[in-house]
């Protein structure tokens, strides 16, 4: 009930986690696994995060 729980609240970036989380061996569905994997997952996010702000620019004219 605790792992339900915890899927329940995600929010809504994590629905293809809780996708892929449902498609995991049943056996391994355990309250460490899905914390070593939510884990994973917000590092995943965060160093995406990170690497799309590196590239973005500004857009500047410049005139001669």
């Amino acid at each position: 009930m605790i792992i339900t729980k915890i899927l329940m609240t995600l929010p809504s970036a994590y629905n293809h986690f809780v996708t892929a989380w449902e498609s995991f061996d049943e056996n391994k569905r355990n309250l460490y696994n899905l914390t070593n994997r939510l884990i994973l997952e917000q590092t995943r996010m965060n160093r995406d995060n990170v690497e799309s702000k590196a590239f973005a620019t500004n857009k500047q004219k410049y005139f001669k």
